[in-house]
């Protein structure tokens, strides 16, 4: 994987911990920096994303992830996310381009991920109205998009769990 693959639009594959695959879009990248992506809401057994994938609504928008691209081992953190050759179709951003970086007791300040305007200092109360830039570390985010997308009534931690333990997830 080099970072050719990762063009904002493009398509991918998430194999869930329980089985079938979920799909997602590449929202914004920048080399060095977290990846953000959305989710579909549709699930297959199929690795090979549905013609009407586009048209599917979103289920998880401005996700950050980490390396979900490259994992390994396997039994540890999942399989690896897998880029297709389709893409969006027309321009694609993220939902949220402003974040809260910094936490007390040092100061806050207000980041543009598209690196269009300087970081702007936040008074505490100001960094509330903001998310923070962050990720979990695999497998969490498959189980995240999987109890989500399942509609499974556990956590992603439970989830996540369950797979390790190799006991049924539903």
């Amino acid at each position: 994987m080099n970072d050719a693959d990762f063009q904002v639009g493009r398509i991918f594959t998430v194999p869930l911990l329980g089985g079938g695959y979920a799909f997602g879009y590449l929202t914004y990248y920048r080399k060095g920096k977290l990846p953000l992506v959305d989710i579909f809401d549709h699930v297959s057994d199929e690795s090979t994303p549905p013609r009407d994938i586009a048209s599917k609504p979103v289920l998880l928008r401005d996700m950050f992830v980490g390396a979900e691209f490259i994992l390994t081992p396997k039994h540890k953190a999942g399989e690896r996310w897998r880029f297709t050759k389709e893409t969006m179709p027309g321009p694609v951003k993220p939902h949220n381009r402003y974040y809260r970086m910094g936490s007390p007791p040092r100061s806050f300040k207000r980041i543009d991920i598209l690196g269009e305007e300087p970081d702007v200092p936040l008074s505490p109360e100001e960094a509330q109205k903001y998310p923070t830039v962050g990720n979990s570390f695999a497998p969490a985010p498959t189980a995240q998009i999987e109890v989500a997308a399942k509609r499974l009534l556990m956590s992603p931690a439970d989830l996540v769990k369950a797979w390790r333990e190799r006991k049924p997830s539903n």
